[in-house]
């Protein structure tokens, strides 16, 4: 079977950055385009924002709200460094609203269920001037899948063997069928850096000192540590229909929320994404600026860990879930930027078959506030004494006081929970390290996939040896029927399966889901374009659709 873009490669690419090109155009259903989608809590809720003119911007300063990247090595970066996404690309591309589109690779063919053959575009240059060629793109695909510090390749655990095929082809033989693998490729999975320049860099590649090179739209120019990252249009960026309408973009790294508030208002800062709610009421009120809230595969839950303590059986958690007021916690912790959640599988993530998912989805319980059930629950259970220790980033106000609204919800049904807040640097060790989480119940987390699929976030989180399957939960109907969804390539057969799964298993609440967090951007009174959603923020080229605000 050989894929192809619909109308043509670069149409396809037109419609991942948000451009407008005759012939090109797609409707709503078809996944392009974008609109505003309503509001949220008094908040414009959008895929995109409004589209620039057609002029050009000098430089425009940015916000890393992380702070400064530890690397942007590809394989072990943050998922959320807007840096990284303008500056190198992958195989295939993933657009705001999450559909999977060409990058890279001009063509692909699936000749047979376990064989993926990715013909690259010629011509393509990284930032150096050197051209990009097959031999960079197999160095780069093995380098994501088998490098024991790559933190991308949970989706390539199906890979048997990366090999050069062509000049500009590369051939990818897997173990078994993988429905997930070919769209990973649009992920960090499937970058393409210059295998001359990272073997040339060593331990140096990510760092101030060598920093990626890639081939995306911009360049990173200069990288002074505690101070900010520059980045420039790309000189002969390979394709000529991506407008750059900012030249030059300068990164900071403030952390402070009310520090980062008063630069964006002040217009010291023009843009940042992923902004904290507490910073809401002034920057929607900001005269000139924008403050937009768009889809998110994120979702808040309480990841149990261990199975022991009162945790560990079904109707706490169960009753917990009833006692928590998901409608207060999207409403005053997160300022209308988060909607209650039924499932771990939040609608963000349906990227395919969204009316099958969408009916079951409204078939779950909604999951509001029963007390009366919940202590039911609590009683049936034993009425546990035994204190349930909840962790929490400090450095986070929304986890904070989400944690203190679960701990009151908790304390009206009887249950004795401590909400234990550790430095931020401490939670994220926890997630890698199991003697962290030996003191803990459960840890308040989120979770959000790299792709618009459930199947994704059911291999993080229920799937035994799972990395973010703490209980552990452990269902073998659940298991072979996401192995069998993996093996379908059909997306309505595969919602199935998952549909299914979800039946199964959400009702002994493996995590506990709470909140669908919304991505947010604020852009200032000179700037507009950046996407909205978060898929579009830190998973595509966010810049290339930004530019110049009308009058």
């Amino acid at each position: 079977m050989r894929i192809n873009p619909p109308v043509a490669a670069v149409c396809g690419l037109l419609g991942v950055v948000g451009l407008v090109s005759a012939g090109c155009g797609t409707s709503a259903s078809e996944g392009g385009g974008s609109s505003s989608t309503g509001t949220a809590g008094g908040l414009e809720r959008s895929i995109t924002t409004a589209h620039p003119t057609d002029g050009t911007l000098p430089s425009v300063v940015w916000n890393n709200n992380r702070g400064e990247p530890s690397t942007l090595d590809w394989i072990s970066a943050q998922p959320i460094e807007a840096e990284l996404p303008v500056v190198c690309e992958s195989l295939r591309s993933i657009a705001p609203d999450g559909s999977i589109g060409p990058g890279l690779a001009e063509s692909i063919d699936h000749p047979d269920p376990v064989t993926w053959v990715y013909k690259l575009r010629s011509g393509v240059k990284f930032h150096d001037g050197t051209q990009m060629t097959a031999d960079d793109a197999v160095f780069s695909l093995r380098r994501a899948a088998f490098s024991d510090t790559s933190t991308v390749n949970e989706l390539a655990g199906t890979v048997k063997q990366i090999s050069k095929t062509g000049p500009f082809e590369v051939t990818v033989k897997l173990k078994k069928p993988d429905a997930l693998f070919n769209d990973a490729t649009a992920t960090r999975l499937g970058i393409v850096e210059s295998a001359a320049y990272v073997e040339r860099m060593g331990k140096r590649y990510g760092t101030a000192q060598g920093p990626p090179l890639c081939t995306g739209p911009y360049e990173l120019t200069d990288w002074k540590t505690g101070r900010g990252i520059t980045l420039d249009a790309a000189k002969d960026y390979w394709n000529p229909d991506v407008k750059r309408r900012i030249q030059r973009i300068d990164v900071r790294f403030i952390t402070d929320t009310p520090l980062l508030t008063s630069a964006l208002v002040s217009g010291e800062v023009d843009g940042a994404f992923t902004l904290s709610p507490a910073s809401f009421p002034q920057l929607r009120n900001t005269s000139g600026g924008t403050l937009t809230v768009g889809p998110s595969p994120e979702v808040m839950s309480i990841a149990p860990v261990g199975d022991d303590g009162p945790l560990g059986d079904r109707r706490i958690r169960e009753a917990l879930a009833y006692a928590i007021d998901r409608a207060a916690v999207a409403k005053t912790v997160y300022q209308g930027a988060a909607e209650p959640v039924r499932s771990i599988f939040s609608p963000a993530m349906w990227g395919y078959a969204r009316d099958t998912f969408q009916q079951a989805y409204d078939q779950l319980p909604e999951l509001s506030v029963d007390l009366d059930k919940a202590k039911q629950l609590v009683e049936s259970a034993g009425s546990p004494g035994e204190q349930i220790v909840i962790t929490v980033p400090a450095g986070l106000q929304e986890f904070v006081q989400t944690g203190t609204a679960i701990q009151s919800a908790a304390k009206q049904i009887g249950l004795n929970v401590k909400i234990n807040a550790v430095p931020n640097t401490v939670f994220g060790a926890m997630f890698g390290d199991p003697s962290l989480r030996k003191s803990t119940d459960a840890i308040l987390t989120t979770s959000a996939p790299p792709l618009s699929d459930p199947l994704v976030q059911a291999y993080r989180v229920l799937v035994p040896g799972g990395p973010r399957n703490y209980g552990p939960y452990d269902n073998p109907g659940v298991t072979r029927q996401f192995a069998e969804a993996r093996a379908t390539d059909d997306h309505e057969q595969r919602a199935k399966l998952l549909i299914d799964a979800q039946a199964k298993f959400m009702p002994d609440f493996p995590w506990i889901p709470i909140v669908a967090i919304s991505g947010s951007v604020y852009q200032g009174p000179k700037v507009t374009g950046a996407p909205a959603s978060q898929l579009g923020q830190f998973g595509g080229p966010w810049a290339a659709t930004a530019g110049p605000r009308g009058e």
